[in-house]
């Protein structure tokens, strides 16, 4: 297997392959500055929910936004170049269906389903960190009933030594922001190791279903996956994590931001601390791992609006995690 693309000309195809819209969440999240955790590889970024004028938490409005995703998270960018392709007349009714196909493929009768927070992560890889999915998952799935497997992301970027910085994804709703870290890291720690016997399916998939758009990127993409060819031993596993969890007495940003500062700065430092225990738990403070912290006034809360955004109804209400 041969590929042409420079090191350079693939950098730039991936970088030009994320949906890099910096104004997406521009007014629904507030983001905090970006911590690197000492002694760790590890970024903590914080995003709350704004809130209007009168205090309401814009929930649905952000679910409004990451609906508007669905197509870019679920669909293949092959099918969505065919699309763009078409003659304007047949380019609505051809959006319509894709639309309606990646709504098809979010599982149903699920309360305390993640996919919420999948989509989260996705558009905050793409449009902020600017790193392209690289295998949309969602297309694989054989049933509405069930939740991909393996890992629930896979996008990755070229960096500046020539690798390939592949980053493995979890995303986790929960009402305890430690129970979603603990969660998260125990999915996500056997990929992070690339431990064969674990990440060997997804790797499977990747050669096979790699979506890129664009034949030349994608021949050069495959040579890291192929396991006869040297490229792939530059292949650099990273992280990437949305944490999503109930915050009680939530802040309303960013009209009070100046009010509550110090408090959002103290709880910052405490999930921080919560987050570098877990890693060193585990020993992977020497991992790129990108950790979005992603409080919501209910994490249950979350899930139904997605799903109501979505026009999925309601499962019947079970037991929540806590």
């Amino acid at each position: 297997m041969t590929g042409t693309l420079s090191d350079e000309d693939l950098a730039r195809a991936l970088t030009h392959m994320a949906r890099d819209n910096p104004d997406l969440f521009a007014s629904t999240l507030h983001h905090g500055t970006p911590t690197l955790l000492p002694d760790t590889k590890t970024t903590i970024r914080t995003h709350y929910v704004m809130s209007d004028a009168s205090g309401n938490v814009r929930v649905s409005q952000l679910a409004e936004v990451l609906a508007d995703q669905i197509v870019f998270f679920c669909m293949p960018r092959s099918d969505i170049k065919e699309m763009n392709e078409l003659p304007e007349n047949q380019r609505i009714p051809a959006n319509n269906l894709l639309y309606r196909r990646a709504k098809q493929t979010f599982a149903k009768a699920q309360p305390l389903t993640g996919e919420g927070s999948e989509l989260l992560l996705f558009a905050l890889l793409e449009n902020i960190l600017r790193v392209p999915q690289i295998m949309t998952k969602m297309s694989l799935k054989t049933s509405e009933n069930v939740h991909v497997h393996g890992a629930d992301a896979v996008h990755a970027a070229l960096v500046e030594n020539g690798n390939l910085a592949l980053y493995w994804g979890e995303a986790k709703m929960y009402d305890k922001i430690g129970a979603a870290l603990t969660s998260c890291f125990d999915s996500l720690e056997p990929y992070l190791r690339m431990d064969w016997d674990v990440i060997r399916r997804d790797l499977f998939l990747i050669t096979h279903f790699l979506d890129a758009a664009d034949d030349a990127v994608k021949l050069r993409l495959l040579q890291f996956f192929d396991q006869s060819n040297a490229a792939s031993v530059k292949v650099e596993a990273r992280g990437a994590c949305v944490i999503g969890f109930s915050l009680d007495d939530y802040p309303t940003l960013p009209h009070e931001l100046a009010r509550v500062e110090s408090a959002i700065n103290e709880s910052l430092a405490n999930w921080a601390k919560n987050v570098g225990a877990k890693l060193k738990a585990r020993s992977l403070e020497h991992i790129e791992i990108e950790v979005f912290l992603v409080p919501v006034p209910s994490a249950q809360g979350f899930r139904n609006t997605i799903l109501s955004t979505l026009d999925i109804p309601l499962p019947a209400e079970k037991a929540q995690k806590k």
